[in-house]
């Protein structure tokens, strides 16, 4: 299966196996979240997970709503075997597709931004007046 024909899927739970795999996305990412983090996204929003024919997740975002005027879309991580697929564009436009849907004021203000390092890499996704628009975001030099 092509990295770009790998299922996308909203969680509404974490099996042991997967929060193992997200954990190892964390880690790959240099990041600090936690178990507990991914289960307020759990409990409070929507975790987005590609898995492979194994059933291995190799990539996630997350939302998580304020209210109906805001939400934060993070926990954008793509394992790095599989980076640079179009993997986080396809769950970023998830997120924001899903997040208009139920709540276009907080789809319209929601601004995200990865972690990503490369120069010229897709870093950003905003979104203005309900519209998806996207943001090259370049890393500050040095």
């Amino acid at each position: 299966m092509a990295t770009s024909d790998l299922p996308l899927k909203p969680k509404s739970a974490l099996s042991p196996s997967e929060l193992a795999d997200a954990g190892a996305l964390v880690r790959e990412a240099n990041w600090n979240q936690l178990e507990a983090d991914w289960r307020i996204f759990l409990d409070l929003g929507r975790v987005y997970a590609a898995h492979t024919d194994a059933g291995r997740i190799v990539a996630t975002a997350a939302t998580l709503p304020h209210g109906d005027r805001f939400a934060w879309i993070s926990m954008v991580l793509v394992a790095g075997d599989y980076r640079r697929r179009g993997l986080a564009t396809r769950l970023m436009r998830r997120a924001m597709d899903d997040l208009a849907a139920t709540s276009p004021a907080a789809a319209a203000r929601s601004i995200v931004r990865s972690a990503s390092r490369t120069p010229g890499a897709f870093t950003g996704w905003s979104c203005a007046s309900g519209e998806r628009q996207a943001t090259l975001l370049r890393p500050p030099p040095g």
